[in-house]
């Protein structure tokens, strides 16, 4: 089985080592008010600063991940959809199978941060142009809520373990960003923390 191990901060600022063995990888995706569900393959989970290219065609979208471990301990991270856009133009699950989904080593404790979603910054910083700049940012109300994709995999799931739910907003192929370096960032003004990760293409 596929695990990934995380750092989780609760509200108290106590951390802890926590692994998960992911049973389940699926990522939701938001487009127009609709949301769909793609199961992908639980390898395809990592927390690496490093990301092999295997085609001309890559790029990545900004997203967070529910790391469900039983129905008590529930985390959130940035993530990252990384994926082949061009794979993506002649079939959407090929395309998302090329490349891992990349998530933070760092996470959050979900209830602790529930009550202000909204407020909670998504920043995607690239090298373009040998420039670092902010590639993408979306606030929480732009992005499916945490409580609704729990809700909708609650309907089909009896109970929700050893899963993790990479969430995002669907773009165009055209739209993902290319580069060889990002910064992915979950920031929490409310609190002044932030969750950071980077990783390479090469």
């Amino acid at each position: 089985m596929h695990r990934v191990n995380i750092i989780a901060e609760y509200g108290n600022r106590t951390e802890k080592d926590i692994e998960i063995t992911v049973g389940s990888l699926l990522l939701v995706q938001q487009d127009s008010g609709s949301i769909s569900t793609i199961a992908l393959q639980p390898y395809l989970i990592t927390t690496s600063n490093y990301v092999k290219k295997i085609t001309a065609s890559y790029g990545s979208n900004i997203a967070y991940a529910l790391l469900i471990k039983n129905r008590e301990d529930v985390f959130i991270t940035v993530a990252s959809d990384h994926t082949d856009p061009d794979a993506e133009r002649c079939n959407v699950i090929s395309g998302k199978h090329t490349y891992p989904k990349v998530i933070a080593r760092r996470a959050w404790s979900l209830e602790n941060i529930e009550d202000h979603w909204d407020l909670v910054e998504l920043r995607n910083m690239a090298i373009i142009n040998d420039e670092k700049k902010i590639a993408q940012q979306f606030t929480g109300r732009e992005l499916p809520q945490p409580s609704i994709v729990l809700e909708m995999i609650e309907d089909t799931v009896e109970e929700p373990r050893n899963m993790v739910i990479v969430v995002e907003r669907r773009i165009m192929p055209e739209e993902y960003v290319v580069s060889n370096y990002y910064e992915i960032s979950m920031i929490d003004n409310s609190s002044k923390r932030s969750i950071e990760h980077y990783y390479w293409v090469d």
